[in-house]
């Protein structure tokens, strides 16, 4: 290909990458916006004892039309038996074309997690996972909740329920009860748990 061929097509490539001046980004209005409440540095504080317990990074990728998180355990809270290092895991968040929302978490404990919810009425956002078989015969079910509170921060939260055999559910167990501050308005982190 001659110089003159290829300058004439990086131009055109260029020319087809150009906006209309009436494009708008698709994901810039809802539903995309519905989790931006999420978006940002965080550090994520025990919701009772006030401990850090990790920092979570939320961010929109891929044109803002996916919400990536990573999230990086601060204890050995959910430390694998002998594991070397410490929890930590990251997910992808996307509305769905049928609505509501989807998350997949893939924590480096080898388990991923499949959850679908939507915002509701109150602006928290609440994924539930299928139901699914737990190691003692029992059926499963993980619900995850994320409200905006009104100092700017987030209450995050996990919950658990099993069905026994007979088909009665139990009262939801709180596997992790966080408040998510902003890393800029976070306390002086030195008394980070380890």
């Amino acid at each position: 290909m001659s110089l003159l061929s290829s300058s004439l097509l990086v131009s055109l490539l260029a020319l087809g990458a150009q906006p209309s001046g009436d494009f708008a980004p698709p994901c810039e209005k809802a539903p995309y916006t519905q989790f931006d409440m999420w978006v940002g540095e965080w550090v994520a504080f025990d919701w009772e004892t006030g401990v850090v317990q990790g920092i979570d990074r939320i961010r929109k990728i891929n044109n803002d039309c996916v919400i990536h998180q990573e999230w990086q355990q601060m204890t050995d809270r959910y430390r694998t038996a002998g594991a070397p290092y410490r929890y930590g895991g990251i997910s992808f968040s996307y509305p769905l074309l049928s609505g509501g929302w989807k998350q997949v978490w893939l924590g480096n404990g080898g388990w991923p997690i499949e959850l679908t919810g939507k915002l509701d009425e109150d602006g928290v956002m609440t994924l539930s996972t299928a139901e699914f078989d737990t190691p003692d015969g029992k059926i499963g079910k993980r619900t995850w909740r994320w409200a905006p509170q009104e100092d700017g921060s987030l209450h995050s939260w996990g919950e658990f329920v099993s069905k026994d055999p007979e088909g009665e559910w139990s009262a939801p167990q709180i596997v992790w009860n966080l408040r998510y501050v902003r890393h800029a308005d976070a306390p002086e982190l030195g008394a980070v748990s380890q």
